[in-house]
């Protein structure tokens, strides 16, 4: 007998599966977006594992050519909606006729990219159109890199632990700011301390970087001990103490993007965890479903809304400014 599994769920544009189906729906940018298309239903396509990496193919014979080693395994998708049910009842189809855009999308057509509007915090909508490339240097009056830390790794008893990550957002001369990048990923925590030096590098001496200091003597001795680290690296650091509430952590970064001031770089967001690269839509799934609990994750949203207060309230002498002499002579003096 051939070993094989079936499975079968509702669409969710935030779901582990959508990257296994992505092929089978229409891409960005056509008119069905996100729907199945038709005629890619049921075509079986290959795939093998590289360094835990997706590599698919069109055919066995093509990857067994690519990787010898390697024993391909075959997927097939196949969409199916409620007009595929002979037995489903015209009354239960005009009740998803009836629903609002995305439900209908979501169980009547099966949309995978449908979500609903974001009631919550932050809309993907206020910082679009995504800048194609990142102003130039001589653009940005301060830039820094903002961090939520977490020092776990995915396990039996643990299934989905915090990320860290690093936000890297500048302040423009016209007062506006700009997402440049965004990475996260999982480690233990000296795994975390050198990932922080190796961006640190990547990023340059000129961005500052911000840490949170948890309250307490504990936390202030974790911070105090990896500010040392990077000091040491030769990069300036800052702690940020992380005493208010989530909320109020994140208003003033709501604020400023319901009002036009954030923009973001296109394809600027690195997940290292779940290989999925230059792709800013885990960023907006977790900014939009942030409702101001200590539920689910918010470490992206912790990070963005540090790195914006510290632009936000850093001060800097204006360009051109100069300090007063002090050499001139004491007309007073009588000697």
């Amino acid at each position: 007998m051939t070993p094989n599994a079936r499975a079968a769920m509702n669409p969710s544009p935030d779901s582990w599966v959508k990257k296994w189906i992505s092929w089978y729906i229409f891409p960005e940018g056509h008119e069905l977006h996100g729907r199945p298309d038709p005629t890619r239903q049921g075509v079986v396509r290959w795939f093998v594992r590289r360094n835990n990496d997706m590599v698919w193919g069109e055919s066995r014979e093509e990857l067994i050519e690519k990787f010898p080693d390697s024993t391909p395994l075959s997927f097939q998708w196949i969409s199916a909606s409620v007009y595929d049910n002979p037995y489903i009842e015209k009354s239960y189809i005009a009740f998803l006729e009836g629903l609002p855009r995305v439900e209908k999308e979501i169980l009547l057509h099966g949309n995978w990219e449908a979500r609903p509007e974001a009631s919550g915090y932050f809309k993907r909508q206020w910082v679009q159109p995504e800048l194609l490339e990142a102003p130039g240097n001589k653009e940005f009056v301060r830039v820094c890199r903002s961090y939520d830390l977490a020092a776990s790794l995915k396990s039996e008893i643990n299934v989905n632990p915090d990320y860290s990550v690093g936000v890297k957002m500048g302040l423009l001369k016209n007062g506006e700011y700009v997402i440049l990048d965004v990475i996260r990923w999982r480690g233990r925590a000296g795994e975390v301390e050198r990932k922080i030096l190796e961006i640190a590098e990547e990023d340059g001496r000129k961005v500052d970087i911000v840490i949170p200091r948890d309250p307490g003597a504990a936390g202030l001795s974790a911070a105090k001990s990896l500010a040392k680290i990077i000091t040491a690296g030769g990069f300036y650091v800052r702690m940020k103490p992380t005493s208010k509430s989530k909320l109020d952590r994140f208003r003033p970064f709501s604020s400023a993007s319901q009002n036009g001031l954030i923009h973001i770089v296109k394809g600027c967001c690195d997940d290292l965890e779940n290989k999925v690269f230059r792709d800013n839509s885990f960023y907006y799934g977790e900014m939009e479903s942030f409702k101001g609990e200590r539920s689910g994750h918010d470490d992206l949203c912790d990070a963005t809304a540090d790195a914006f207060e510290y632009l936000a309230t850093s001060k800097k002498i204006p360009v051109g400014f100069k300090l007063p002499s002090f050499q001139q002579s004491n007309p007073f003096d009588i000697n």
